[in-house]
């Protein structure tokens, strides 16, 4: 077997270039470091005699859910102002979901039951 001492320097080569090739393309992480999708943001709001209290205020657009809790001794209901989103009917001490898809910007939350709102239930999210 010949070996040619012109080529195996150039192969040496190739073979350390390949290498850290294999190396540079590891450090980049090959999107594996990448952060998981964020999920729904989710809301907590109180309804109570005559209030709307919501932690937190703000959330990025996308989907969000609300858990709406009426604390409070009369029915209320829930509504986005703007979508077409609402939770018709929430009994006293009752708890119910509301799943909405929200692009950026305010919008105003409301029970509009007769007297409701003026009375101050009423809210903003951004």
């Amino acid at each position: 077997m010949m070996h040619d001492r012109k080529t195996g320097p150039i192969a040496r080569l190739i073979g350390l270039a390949m290498i850290l090739s294999l190396f540079v393309l590891a450090a980049c992480g090959g999107g594996q470091d990448e952060a998981p999708p964020a999920g729904p943001s989710q809301v907590e709001v109180l309804e109570t005699e005559f209030a709307l209290e919501l932690s937190p205020a703000s959330v990025p657009a996308g989907e969000v859910i609300f858990m709406i809790k009426n604390e409070g001794a009369l029915e209320h209901n829930f509504i986005v102002e703007g979508t077409d989103d609402m939770v018709e009917l929430v009994l006293p001490q009752e708890t119910q979901e509301l799943k909405v898809n929200l692009s950026s910007g305010t919008y105003r939350l409301l029970c509009n039951l007769p007297g409701h709102e003026e009375a101050g239930m009423v809210g903003e999210i951004e």
